[in-house]
């Protein structure tokens, strides 16, 4: 069975109960190589993020499954924007995580909240913005940087969780085992919900809290109707995506 995964570290808990397994191959793949390979119908199941379902062909008819995601609703302390301090103009930026969404997502929200649309920069020394992930977060370079939180910003621009992975299938692969076998690519000690605090470094600091999702809920296709209409406005989109779930 092909298994076909975006390229966000973020997303490994949903399949790492199967990694090593030889009943499943699975590939872990740059956003556009997934459009590729779902276009041609090249998978069984795919862990995907919101940009590539926009992006897929409309003659397919890919199904969401109701089953395990990744959601970030507020603070979640996983990707931080790093602003260079005492700049008069935020013209670069730089991502550690090199995933189409994220940087897409990114950039939607500096654009939407900001009115600011940074050029990507080839390396962190030439960027006035670094967005970096969870496991740098004592990277001297940015010690002073002023810091903000991806999915808090995100939640606080447009009401809606940031959504960064869910599982699809072909309508035609789906049955009525297909949530049960979703369900056991996860990591066994998964929670359906997590709620995530800040850390408060001082007396002045005062607690974020946010939720990290891993199991769907009704409320999240608002969550990605929004980010679709984001995308196609923007222009990250050529259609607006139609929502379709499996039964």
């Amino acid at each position: 069975m092909k298994i076909i995964v975006s390229n966000n570290s973020l997303l490994k808990p949903l399949y790492a109960n199967i990694l090593g397994n030889k009943n499943y191959q699975i590939s872990i793949l740059s956003e556009l190589k997934c459009i590729d390979e779902i276009n041609a119908n090249n998978f069984d199941f795919a862990l995907i993020s919101p940009l590539i379902y926009s992006a897929i062909s409309k003659k397919n008819d890919e199904r969401i499954i109701k089953n395990s995601v990744l959601v970030l609703e507020d603070f979640s302390g996983e990707f931080t924007l790093n602003i260079t301090p005492n700049k008069n103009k935020l013209s670069t930026i730089f991502f550690e995580e090199p995933n189409e969404f994220l940087i897409v997502a990114t950039k939607l929200l500096l654009s939407e909240r900001y009115g600011i649309e940074p050029q990507l920069a080839k390396k962190s020394d030439d960027a006035d913005i670094i967005l970096t992930n969870n496991s740098n977060k004592n990277n001297e370079k940015i010690k002073n940087f002023i810091k903000m939180d991806l999915s808090e910003d995100w939640f606080d621009t447009f009401e809606v969780p940031l959504v960064l992975g869910f599982w699809i299938a072909s309508k035609e692969k789906i049955n009525t085992k297909t949530v049960e076998q979703i369900s056991s690519f996860s990591a066994q000690n998964i929670l359906e919900t997590e709620q995530i605090k800040s850390d408060c470094a001082s007396e002045n600091d005062f607690e974020r809290v946010g939720f990290k999702y891993w199991s769907w809920n009704d409320s999240f296709s608002k969550a990605l109707e929004k980010t679709f209409d984001l995308l196609y406005y923007r222009n990250f989109a050529t259609h607006i995506a139609d929502v379709k779930f499996s039964d």
